[in-house]
């Protein structure tokens, strides 16, 4: 039921994650205002998923697309990469229509000012990261969320690592408590109207000393 995505699902992946997040806190605070929202968080995301398919992981349920996963393993960081990445998304930035561009590069420096890298390094040593979580509305309670969550925690358990994630969603926290996850850091922001949630599956590993 599941298979790793390649480059060639790229942009039915970015179809498929704005449309389930179009509604979301995110979506909403980077979209608002915007002349061509649709097509500016399409490009975004087609941008990050490419990045996601040829360094990291990501899977797929079904052929249907029912549910996506993007995940990083303890060892995938590739700083050189994400530089190459940083910058083909800024050659993207650019080409937005000016008034787009100015949202959302002021947007993103608010979001700057929540969104915490490496925050989880205070907590654990070595940690895979889910990076992108996605359902269709359709697939809700039929254990889609479970069949894409438990591979990866069971393959923490036998490594010895913990794992890792952040949502932008307070309902969020008890679908991954759910799940036995932990919620460790809040980050909020007088200029944010929503906050970020840091959260960590503890597998066994030892913990870096805080």
């Amino acid at each position: 039921m599941m298979r790793k995505a390649r480059r060639a699902d790229v942009p039915a992946m970015a179809e498929f994650l704005v449309d389930r997040f179009w509604q979301t806190e995110h979506f909403v605070f980077l979209r608002e205002g915007m002349q061509a929202p649709r097509e500016v968080l399409l490009r975004m995301t087609r941008r990050e998923m490419t990045f996601y398919c040829t360094q990291h992981e990501v899977w797929l349920y079904d052929d249907h697309m029912s549910g996506l996963l993007g995940v990083d393993g303890p060892e995938s960081e590739n700083p050189l990469a994400q530089l190459i990445c940083a910058g083909q998304v800024g050659w993207d930035v650019l080409h937005l229509p000016t008034h787009d561009r100015r949202l959302l590069l002021a947007r993103n420096r608010r979001i700057a000012q929540i969104h915490a890298v490496n925050w989880h390094r205070k907590y654990t040593e070595k940690a895979y990261h889910i990076s992108q979580l996605a359902v269709a509305r359709q697939a809700k309670g039929t254990g889609v969320c479970r069949a894409l969550i438990q591979p990866v925690l069971d393959r923490a358990k036998e490594q010895g690592v913990d794992v890792v994630l952040e949502t932008f969603t307070q309902d969020n926290v008890a679908l991954y408590e759910h799940f036995g996850f932990v919620l460790t850091e809040t980050h909020t922001s007088p200029q944010m109207p929503y906050a970020e949630y840091c959260i960590i599956y503890h597998s066994g590993s030892p913990r870096a000393k805080t």
